[in-house]
């Protein structure tokens, strides 16, 4: 079986973006208005005429998944036959996705709020049973997320108080595995070095057992 997806909606916090259509093995980026504000990129200034383009616009590219998301989405949604840009834009290019660019379906609901998970509890991890691969398989939809060292994006559960510990409501949650070992601690001394020498970071966490980077 599969699943064809011809439009998305593409939407910015100024509101209404425009539109994204594959036709003719061409996709097709059509601002809405005149609006200035609805700008999505610095390259693709608003317009009458479409923007087209052989291969996905850059700046939607960066929605989406690569390397190990990629494929579990492969492995999750075999049924569903290949998984073209579209689709996948479609199906992680939401409200969970890094940057200010959003892609939807047209008539697509609100997503439902997630319980979270507790960053403490994943720092706390000692190691017993695959618990990376427990969140990849309950917020793989919110793959978002460009790059190809595994990794998924995590809404943080507030704690008793109602209180985040971090100043955004998602979590980076990255892991070696075995095809990158080390991966964490390595990318924990780097953040731990670019803090020190005065650069801007965001917070950063090491898991107990040092196997997850959050």
């Amino acid at each position: 079986m599969r699943t064809e997806v011809e439009r998305l909606r593409v939407t910015t916090p100024e509101g209404p973006g425009g539109s994204l259509a594959h036709e003719a093995g061409q996709y097709v980026f059509s601002y809405d208005g005149d609006r200035a504000a609805a700008r999505i990129a610095l390259s693709m200034p608003v317009r009458a005429l479409p923007y087209v383009e052989r291969e996905l616009h850059p700046i939607l590219q960066m929605n989406l998944p690569e390397g190990f998301l990629l494929e579990a989405l492969r492995l999750r949604l075999a049924k569903l036959g290949t998984l073209d840009p579209m689709l996948l834009l479609s199906l992680t290019g939401g409200e969970h996705a890094i940057g200010r660019v959003r892609v939807t379906l047209p008539d697509a609901a609100p997503a439902k709020a997630s319980r979270g998970e507790s960053l403490h509890d994943m720092l706390a991890w000692d190691g017993t049973g695959d618990l990376f691969r427990l969140l990849v398989d309950r917020y793989l939809l919110r793959a978002g997320i460009s790059g190809v060292q595994p990794k998924v994006l995590v809404p943080e559960r507030p704690d008793e108080a109602g209180k985040a510990t971090v100043a955004t409501a998602d979590l980076i949650v990255k892991s070696g595995r075995a095809e990158y070992p080390g991966l964490a601690a390595n990318e924990y001394l780097c953040m731990s070095i670019a803090r020190e020498a005065g650069m801007p970071v965001p917070e950063f966490f090491l898991s107990a057992n040092r196997q997850l980077l959050v």
